[in-house]
């Protein structure tokens, strides 16, 4: 992510350009696919987790348990020319993990779907 734009006890908005990068580790020959949201969407829920850590992580580890419910609107972000603006909003959150209901938009809907998050005992 390049900038948490705003987020609550419930949501996080944030914003990327780092889909149109060149050196994207995630991009195979220049290439972003669509699939690659999850890491997107994950980045979120991890710095809201940890935004809210007090009341959520308490300052563990978090990590993605299941990914859910997933729609792909597009086909590569690299092919996007607008930043991305990655929305997550924490549906549940108990003393075992939290799920988070994500959208990611580039002037349109690209993805959407749900990321559960685990806290190890």
């Amino acid at each position: 992510m390049d900038c948490v734009d705003d987020y609550d006890s419930k949501h996080i908005k944030c914003s990327t350009n780092s889909h149109q990068s060149a050196d994207n580790p995630l991009a195979e020959s220049g290439k972003l696919s669509c699939i690659t949201v999850i890491e997107y969407a994950s980045q979120a829920a991890a710095i809201h987790a940890a935004l809210n850590q007090q009341k959520f992580t308490q300052g563990k580890p978090a990590f993605v348990g299941s990914i859910k419910n997933v729609e792909l609107h597009t086909s590569l972000l690299s092919d996007l020319s607008v930043p991305l603006c990655v929305q997550a909003e924490c549906v549940l959150s108990t003393t075992n993990g939290a799920i988070y209901e994500f959208s990611i938009f580039a002037g349109r809907l690209i993805a959407k779907g749900q990321i559960n998050l685990i806290l190890p005992s």
